[in-house]
């Protein structure tokens, strides 16, 4: 039982064969959305969520802008609290289609924030304070390698593969 507060425990299932324990009760133990252990590509899907919930946030900001453009034509401002309008229909119309992206982009905010706990939770289990910084830059501040490359004075090359050894360790140790 010592075993197990090191991120997995070695459970005998044949005198000379071991194997490592799936079980939920393990310390730090990521698991996928149906229950299981997670494997590398779902790892990865985990950590992009914040990349995709960012992108869906910058569509709704644009619907509202544009949206607002329209009104903003009319003479019209749209604000929560108060509204000015006019009678003509089209613009209760667009203020019609303006309030559920609203309240679309308030989720999304929530949504993003929750996403980049999330991932930063996994991201600081890792040793290594490259692999870490990496995998920050990547998944929470949704840099490019290239980007990444730059910022670090690395190669690229040398990038991808802190990127690979952190997804690979994080998948070997924590999951166990």
């Amino acid at each position: 039982n010592i075993e197990r507060f090191r991120h997995y425990h070695i459970q005998p299932f044949h005198h000379r064969h071991f194997r490592r324990c799936h079980h939920r009760h393990c310390p730090d133990g990521l698991v996928g959305e149906r229950g299981q252990i997670m494997n590398k590509s779902e790892l990865k899907s985990r950590l992009r969520r914040v990349n995709a919930l960012d992108y869906e946030l910058q569509v709704v900001e644009m619907k509202i802008e544009r949206l607002e453009s329209i009104l903003g034509a009319h003479g019209i401002r749209y604000v929560i609290d108060r509204v000015q309008t006019s009678p003509t229909d089209a613009v209760a119309e667009v203020m019609a289609k303006i309030e559920p992206l609203i309240t679309e982009r308030a989720r999304l905010t929530v949504a993003i924030t929750k996403a980049i706990a999330d991932t930063s939770d996994i991201i600081d289990r890792l040793k290594d304070e490259k692999q870490r910084l990496v995998m920050h830059y990547r998944y929470t501040a949704g840099l490019s390698f290239e980007a990444i490359a730059r910022r670090m004075s690395y190669s690229s090359q040398r990038i991808y593969q802190l990127h690979d050894d952190a997804i690979r360790w994080l998948v070997d140790n924590v999951n166990h």
